[in-house]
């Protein structure tokens, strides 16, 4: 049976040929938010990209959580980026820390302060601090760069 899984993949993939044959000899990162983030996670497990960036990484899925000795996550080889809200429930900085631990590659973790799963701040803190969500994300942007 092909599941949704399978067809993103495939298509994820599909789509990095399609890159490759236009843009020979460029380095591929691979960005995914929330389940894409895994999903990407699979990808480069698959394909010769250059890195990850993970951007609300889901560290919990119905066959557990994710970091176990038997998660083929473990298995990437090549650097990998995790980007999560201060406030954010699919993951924690103790949990990314765990599974960074884990890895075999290089890894980063970027915690953004007060922030949920979608990397938003709210609206009393943006006030408190001086900040707008524009700014927010600009300071996301660049510590991916």
């Amino acid at each position: 049976m092909i599941t949704s899984l399978d067809h993103m993949l495939a298509a994820t993939r599909s789509k990095l040929a399609e890159l490759r044959a236009d843009h020979n000899g460029r380095s591929i990162v691979l960005v995914g938010f929330n389940t894409g983030a895994a999903l990407a996670c699979q990808v480069a497990l698959l394909e010769n990209v250059t890195s990850v960036v993970c951007i609300g990484f889901p560290l919990n899925t119905v066959e557990g959580k994710r970091g176990l000795p038997d998660d083929n996550i473990l298995n990437l080889s090549v650097p990998v980026l995790f980007i999560a809200g201060e406030h954010g429930t699919n993951s924690n900085k103790d949990d990314l820390e765990d599974l960074r631990e884990r890895l075999r590659v290089e890894s980063g973790l970027v915690i953004v302060g007060s922030a949920d799963d979608q990397l938003r701040v709210s609206k009393s803190t943006l006030y408190t601090e001086g900040v707008t969500q524009s700014m927010v994300d600009h300071c996301i942007v660049v510590s991916i760069k």
